[in-house]
């Protein structure tokens, strides 16, 4: 398995990236349905971490089920604050999901730009996508991302104040 093509967190609490960029960074695994690739820009499994100002862009999670081509979150908290997702993507002929961000905690963004983010290789969710846990949007725009721009599989999704425009299947 291929995780945290940039960053790869576990287990940290009070991570702080300000004024960051996480760009052209691959998180690739082999060929095959067994195997993933998860977080191409940042993977984050039970932290507590948040991004303020920073640029997750143009990264790829590759091969495999590949999943948060952007970002990956599973466990804990993160929390994003004036940050951009742009152009990132989860590729695969298997499963994808979240070519920008893909949740499975708790998540909260702020005045954050979600733009042009994708999947390739078939259907998944090309902006935001919500396994479980809980996403709250406040002031963000989620735009032009190539298929949906956010999707809720399961946990709870609260929107105030945000757009959502232009993105492909919405």
């Amino acid at each position: 398995n291929a995780y945290g093509g940039g960053v790869y967190i576990t287990g940290a609490t009070g991570l702080l990236f300000s004024g960051c960029a996480f760009i052209s960074n691959v998180a690739q695994d082999t060929v095959s349905a067994s195997y993933e690739s998860r977080g191409g820009g940042l993977y984050s499994a039970a932290s507590v971490v948040t991004l303020s100002n920073c640029v997750v862009k143009a990264n790829d999670a590759i091969l495999g089920n590949s999943y948060g081509g952007g970002i990956y979150m599973t466990g804990g908290s993160m929390t994003l604050i004036d940050s951009i997702l742009a152009h990132n993507n989860s590729r695969s002929a298997y499963v994808r999901w979240g070519g920008g961000l893909y949740v499975a905690g708790t998540c909260r963004m702020q005045n954050c730009l979600v733009i042009g983010n994708s999947v390739t290789g078939g259907s998944g969710c090309d902006g935001l996508y919500v396994a479980s846990g809980a996403l709250a949007l406040e002031n963000c725009t989620v735009a032009h991302n190539t298929g949906q721009g956010l999707n809720r599989a399961g946990g709870t999704v609260s929107v105030t104040n945000s757009i959502l425009w232009g993105n492909g299947d919405d």
